[in-house]
């Protein structure tokens, strides 16, 4: 199917073009971005149930942060604002959960529940 073939677009191309003569220095570093989000969640399910939950946060922080992108070079702004909200209070809950784990590590209760469900 060619590209003229659609009836809609996806995305707003002067969006994106104006987001990227605006913002060089980001897009000039974004593959960098990449590269480590990528390296830093290629593993999956290692160690404890508290070490996959900090991680889970983490995947998630790095969607949000690839939708505001999306968000923003469409120009979406107030969109990508309320992005931020959630994805600033997860970063925070998984740094509270890091620097409180070993007061958090005794509290199985939430696993107990989690095990008798499955």
């Amino acid at each position: 199917m060619a590209e003229e073939d659609f009836a809609i677009g996806i995305g707003d191309p002067n969006e994106m073009k104006h987001f990227v003569e605006t913002y060089p220095v980001f897009m000039e570093k974004f593959a960098s971005l990449e590269a480590v989000r990528n390296k830093v969640f290629e593993r999956q399910g290692e160690g404890n149930l508290f070490d996959i939950a900090i991680v889970a946060f983490g995947k998630v922080c790095a969607e949000d942060f690839q939708q505001v992108f999306v968000l923003c070079g469409n120009g979406f702004g107030i969109g990508a604002m309320q992005m931020l909200r959630g994805m600033y209070e997860r970063r925070v809950t998984a740094a509270y959960l890091l620097t409180h784990q070993d007061e958090l590590i005794g509290l199985s209760l939430t696993t107990k529940f989690i095990e008798i469900k499955h």
